[in-house]
C-alpha cells in the first residue's frame, strides 16, 4: 500500500484488506479513510498503537477503543467509559496517553490523572500542559524547571520542531533536555507541538499556501482566530505562530530549530519563512543521530552559541547552524590533517612520529 497511487490508497476495500492483513498499512491509507470505522478497527485489531494514527472522532470511540486495548493484552471492565479504558492503558503503558483524543490529552483533571500514573506521559499531553507547573510537578519536574529558573531571564524563545502537533522522539526529548539545561532552562519556551491548531491551509502545511500567519494573508478572518482576544485550539496554526513569533522577538528572543536527518518537513520550512519574515535569530541544532549521548552534546553546544550571542551581538539575526561532531567526523578530520601534513595514517600514526 505505501506504493499505491492515490486512488487505491483511498478505495475501501483495498485498504481493508491490506489492514487486516497488516495493520500497519493504516500508515499509508489516504486521510479519508482514517475515519472509516471499518478501516480503523480493522487496523487496531493488528496492533492496539495504531490507534494513535486514527481520526480523532474514532479515538473517542468505545468500539475501537476497546478493540485497540484487548489487543494491547489488556482486559476492559464492563461498563468504562473512553476515559477509563485510556487511564487504564496509561497504568500499563505510558505512551497510552497519545491514543487518547484531543480533547482528554487538553484535559487538565485528566492528564494530572494519567501523569500520577506514569509522569512520563506528559510529553503527550496537548493545551499547553505539558509545560503545565502543576503537571510538571505532578510528574516530578517542577523542581528542576524551579532550580532553573532561579536566574530567569526576560528573553523568550521559540521551537520549530519536525511535525506539527506530533513531534518525533528527538524533538520531545531536546524540548525536555533544554528544559534542563541551567542556561537554556532559564528562558520561557513556546513548544507548538504542544497543541492542537486549525489551519486555513486545507493541506495544512503546503509551502506554496500564501497563508503567512498575518491578517492580510491567513484566509481565517479575525474572528476564527482571536477568542477572548487570545488563539484557541481552532485558529489557524501559523496566525498563533506568529503571534508567538512577534512576542519573542519584542522580548529579545530567539527561534531553536531542529533538523533531523531526514532534514526540514514543509511545516517547518513556513515556520523559517515567518521567522525571516519578523526578523527573528533562529539556532538550527542538526541532529544526526537519535542517540541519547549525541542529543546532549547538541544541548551543550546550543547552550554556548546562545550564550555567546546574548553577550557579543544579540542584534545579528543570521542563521546559526548548531552541529554536534560524531565519531565519524572526528576520525575523518584526523584524516584529512594528517594527509595535509604528510603524516602517516592507521597505527603508524603515534607521538613516537614526531620524536624522530
Amino acid at each position: 500500500l505505501q506504493y499505491a497511487s492515490d486512488k487505491m490508497r483511498a478505495n475501501k476495500s483495498i485498504v481493508l484488506a491490506a489492514v487486516t492483513q497488516a495493520g500497519s498499512s493504516l500508515l499509508f491509507s489516504h486521510d479519508s479513510l482514517k475515519s472509516d470505522k471499518d478501516v480503523v478497527l480493522a487496523a487496531v485489531k493488528q496492533d492496539g498503537l495504531l490507534l494513535k494514527l486514527a481520526h480523532n472522532s474514532l479515538r473517542a470511540d468505545t468500539d475501537v477503543v476497546v478493540a485497540a486495548l484487548e489487543c494491547m493484552g489488556l482486559s476492559v471492565p464492563g461498563g468504562s467509559t473512553v476515559k477509563d479504558m485510556i487511564l487504564l492503558a496509561v497504568q500499563h503503558f505510558g505512551h497510552a496517553l497519545e491514543l487518547a483524543p484531543d480533547e482528554l490529552r487538553a484535559d487538565r483533571r485528566f492528564v494530572l490523572e494519567a501523569v500520577q500514573a506514569r509522569p512520563g506521559a506528559l510529553k503527550y499531553a496537548m493545551g499547553g500542559l505539558n509545560e503545565d507547573d502543576e503537571c510538571l510537578k505532578t510528574a516530578g519536574r517542577l523542581a528542576t524547571k524551579e532550580k532553573n529558573s532561579l536566574y530567569g531571564r526576560t528573553e523568550k524563545v521559540i521551537l520549530s520542531l519536525k511535525g506539527l502537533g506530533k513531534a518525533s522522539d528527538s524533538a520531545g526529548r531536546l524540548a525536555m533536555a533544554m528544559r534542563a539545561d541551567p542556561i537554556l532552562g532559564q528562558f520561557k519556551t513556546y513548544n507548538p507541538s504542544a497543541f492542537s491548531r486549525g489551519s486555513c491551509d486545507p493541506s495544512f502545511t503546503s509551502i506554496s499556501h500564501p497563508c503567512r500567519g498575518t491578517s492580510s494573508t491567513c484566509k481565517y478572518t479575525q474572528g476564527q482566530n482571536l477568542e477572548h482576544s487570545r488563539p484557541s485550539s481552532k485558529t489557524c496554526w501559523r496566525f498563533t505562530y506568529r503571534l508567538h513569533l512577534n512576542e519573542v522577538k519584542t522580548a529579545k528572543g530567539f527561534m531553536v530549530q531542529l533538523e533531523e536527518e531526514s532534514g526540514l518537513d514543509d511545516g517547518q520550512v513556513i515556520q523559517t519563512d515567518m521567522a525571516d519574515g519578523v526578523g527573528l535569530k533562529i539556532f538550527r541544532v542538526q541532529l544526526r543521530s537519535s542517540e541519547s549521548h549525541v542529543l546532549n552534546k547538541a544541548v551543550k553546544l546550543l547552550s554556548q552559541e546562545v550564550q555567546s550571542w546574548i553577550k557579543t551581538d544579540i542584534e545579528d539575526t543570521s542563521l546559526c547552524n548548531v552541529i554536534p561532531q560524531l565519531v565519524n567526523d572526528i576520525v575523518d578530520d584526523d584524516l584529512k590533517i594528517r594527509e595535509a601534513l604528510g603524516l602517516p595514517g592507521g597505527a603508524d600514526f603515534s607521538a613516537a612520529y614526531f620524536s624522530t
